[in-house]
């Protein structure tokens, strides 16, 4: 189908297990909508017992964008691209007083950029196996910046990636073991509008258009673009939703790793 500013790729899913002597658990959500410049992403998992499992979230957008200016075509120009992600990673686990008797780690990760200029921005929390620990690392969620460059006149790609992770894990060497992690990052990654286009000598372009393949107002934004709840999957050009789920009843120290190829 022909990409626009209102098409939406979505897919959600979950699932829950017992065992048949109910002392092992498993529950697993993720849900991933992307659309043209807004992107939601989550994920939880929870284990009780010896049981593993293991979610991935994944959302993205490509377009295909034309900046014009009167007298400038084929001369070269950059924007500042910006991305305000929001969201929240929780993680919790049993503890036996000494050791955290269950594992838990939830992270996030996002890509904003195009024609070959790229920003990431990333984070994470670990409650692990190892003495009292609890781990944090990366960046707090905020505005992406990224600045791209182009020839005025001339088509180039932008594209916007936003990715979430859960994990839980238990073991056989104590009892009443669980563990719990959760990434919140529904609705919450935008582009925000381009306000400013400069030459390659920092000059202000004072008079700019933005065309773009989807159709979608580039100048105003997407922070008030309204984004349906995921439900049934449906396959669009230029979006890209995604979940992975992993689970696993063997000796649960050893991390459940879920991989996903981007766009």
């Amino acid at each position: 189908p022909v990409a626009t500013g209102v098409s939406v790729a979505s897919i959600e899913y979950s699932d829950a297990e017992v065992s048949q002597d109910l002392r092992d658990y498993r529950f697993h959500i993720a849900k991933s909508v992307a659309r043209i410049g807004h992107l939601g992403v989550f994920t939880e998992a929870e284990i009780r017992g010896a049981w593993n499992t293991a979610t991935l979230a994944q959302a993205g957008f490509e377009d295909t964008l034309t900046i014009n200016a009167a007298g400038l075509t084929g001369q070269s120009g950059y924007f500042i691209a910006k991305m305000r992600v929001s969201g929240s990673l929780l993680a919790d686990a049993s503890n036996n007083g000494t050791i955290y008797t269950g594992k838990s780690e939830t992270k996030f990760s996002a890509i904003l950029g195009g024609n070959g200029a790229y920003a990431n921005l990333d984070g994470g929390y670990v409650r692990s196996f190892d003495a009292q620990s609890f781990e944090s690392y990366g960046d707090i969620p905020g505005l992406m910046q990224v600045q791209v460059p182009f020839t005025f006149g001339s088509a180039f790609n932008l594209s916007g990636q936003l990715t979430v992770q859960s994990f839980a894990a238990g073991n056989t060497v104590f009892n009443n073991v669980w563990a719990w992690s959760r990434a919140e990052f529904g609705h919450t990654a935008y582009i925000e509008g381009i306000d400013e286009v400069f030459t390659i000598d920092d000059g202000t372009v004072s008079d700019f258009s933005v065309a773009s393949v989807s159709g979608s107002d580039y100048i105003v934004g997407f922070e008030n673009t309204v984004i349906p709840e995921s439900g049934a999957y449906a396959v669009v050009c230029g979006a890209l939703a995604l979940v992975v789920v992993a689970g696993s009843r063997r000796s649960l120290r050893a991390d459940v790793r879920s991989r996903a190829s981007t766009f």
